[in-house]
């Protein structure tokens, strides 16, 4: 019998986080051709931002 992911992520001691409240209505990708647009992705830990601030800026 395989291992499922929580088991084997827990056998190393780790926990994974609790998936996040989304902040918007909003598709988080989109495909036009051969080109893919996201949008909304955002790093969080506990809720709270991890890397605040504009791309490049």
């Amino acid at each position: 019998m395989s291992k499922t992911i929580e088991q084997a992520v827990a056998e190393q001691g780790l926990t994974l986080p609790a998936i996040p409240t989304p902040r918007g209505l909003f598709l988080p990708w989109s495909r036009l051709g051969s080109q893919l647009f996201l949008a909304g992705q955002i790093c969080e830990r506990g809720g709270d931002v991890l890397y605040p601030g504009k791309v490049g800026g």
